[in-house]
Parts: structure tokens; sequence; C-alpha cells
């Protein structure tokens, strides 16, 4: 499969799940959701937040590295956006359950930056 059609794919699926995501948020209503809908928001929220950062993250590698292989931006892009999915998921599921604050963020960021590195530094020399 080239790169091309790759990222149409995810382009599209990213659209159909970003559709999925306002149909749940307009139609679940928070107070008295229990399991399943707070399951089907968090995962329509992961798959259109790896989604935009994978497309985002391939554009500007795209326009800034034209010069390294394609698969190796694809997989760098790939990684992060699941990276910061986390992230992001990880902020708001601490939020939700009021144990969000500035010792944990910076435990986050830390744990994920460690493992970001780790994925760098296995990573095989071509």
């Amino acid at each position: 499969m080239n790169t091309k059609l790759f990222n149409f794919l995810i382009f599209l699926s990213t659209a159909v799940n970003a559709i999925n995501f306002l149909l749940v948020v307009n139609f679940i209503n928070p107070d008295i959701a229990g399991p399943v809908e707070f399951a089907f928001f968090y995962l329509s929220l992961t798959l259109v937040l790896i989604g935009l950062l994978y497309l985002s993250g391939s554009l500007m590698r795209r326009l800034f590295k034209r010069y390294q292989p394609s698969f190796l931006r694809l997989q760098t892009s790939w990684r992060q956006s699941i990276w910061f999915t986390i992230l992001i998921l990880s902020l708001f599921m601490l939020y939700q359950k009021e144990l969000l604050n500035f010792l944990n963020v910076i435990l986050l960021l830390v744990i994920l930056t460690i493992l970001e590195f780790l994925f760098i530094s296995f990573k095989k020399e071509i």
C-alpha cells in the first residue's frame, strides 16, 4: 500500500470517527450515562485523536523533513500520535476522577517522554 492511499484511508476513517464522536457527544447525557456510554465516548475520542494527530504530524514531517524516507516519517507520526492521545485521554480521565493536579501531569509527561526515548534508542539503524 502506498503512502497516499494509507493517508487517505486514515483521513476517511478519522472523518467517520469524528461524526461518530459528535453523535456521542450530542445524544448521550453524561449525568445519567453508564460505563458503556463512557466507553463509547472515550473510544470514539481515541480514534479521532489518533487520526488527527497522525495526519497533522505526517503533514508537518512531509513539509519539513522531505529527505527522510516516507516509512520513517509515517512510523514516527504514528507512534507520537499514540503518545499524545494517551496523554490527552489520561488528562481527561484524571479530571473526571478529580485527580488532576500538577504532580500527576508532570509524572505522566515524564513517563511518556521516557517511553519515547526508549523507542528512539532501540530503533534499528538504517
